[in-house]
């Protein structure tokens, strides 16, 4: 069986292999980078849309 991983809001735990710890918080900080990237790009998003509806609105 592989490796199971369980994620939870900061650490991931690997299951059933013995990783070094450098390893679960190499991929700790991977993943809250990415909540990082996704919320900027949800906001950027957001930003966009609005400045549309207003160029729309102009017309």
């Amino acid at each position: 069986m592989g490796a199971v991983f369980c994620a939870d809001s900061i650490q991931i735990k690997v299951a059933g292999h013995g990783y070094p710890q450098a390893f679960e918080q190499h991929f700790a900080r991977r993943l809250s980078m990415m909540d990082v990237i996704m919320i900027a790009m949800g906001a950027a998003f957001f930003a966009l849309s609005i400045g549309y509806a207003y160029a729309c609105d102009r017309l």
